[in-house]
């Protein structure tokens, strides 16, 4: 993310002992804006209308990798929304490690209280996915899932 820091530290032990003034410079700092970061969890933004969000950390299973890709649906019984949620990424360096743990999340909405629950599709939902779209095909109402170097695939949905 930052060539610049290859040049100035040629190995990870020097970075790993640095602080920010060593890898940024007294100048630099000192004309920064400091930003705090509070939360990390996934959320549900609830809008009231009138431009105040409240949020709510999704359930635990929501956290356990990245979600990159998210769609409504609206449900044929009386719950109202569902939402559809899948991700993974696989591109990160080596001290990372992959975020593959995401094999889909439906969250049922409705009533007060969240219901969520894994996807019973298999491995449908495994691997890099990164768009969901909802169609028509041949009178049909599907779902179209687009994974990172994987064909498109087509779902009916009942």
């Amino acid at each position: 993310q930052m060539p610049s820091l290859k040049k100035k530290f040629l190995y990870a032990a020097d970075f790993s002992k640095a602080d920010m003034e060593d890898i940024f410079g007294r100048q630099k700092l000192e004309g920064s804006t400091l930003l705090k970061a509070t939360q990390f969890a996934h959320v549900l933004l609830r809008n009231d209308g009138k431009g105040h969000f409240t949020g709510e950390p999704l359930a635990g299973i929501t956290q356990f990798s990245t979600v990159k890709t998210g769609i409504a649906i609206e449900s044929d019984t009386d719950r109202g929304l569902e939402f559809l949620l899948a991700g993974n990424f696989y591109d990160y360096h080596i001290e990372m490690g992959r975020q593959d743990a995401g094999y889909g999340v439906l969250l049922k909405t409705g009533d007060s209280t969240h219901a969520f629950a894994r996807i019973p599709a298999g491995n449908l939902f495994m691997g890099e996915v990164r768009r969901m779209h909802l169609a028509h095909v041949g009178g049909q109402k599907c779902l179209i899932v687009a994974k990172n170097n994987e064909q498109l695939r087509v779902l009916r949905i009942r």
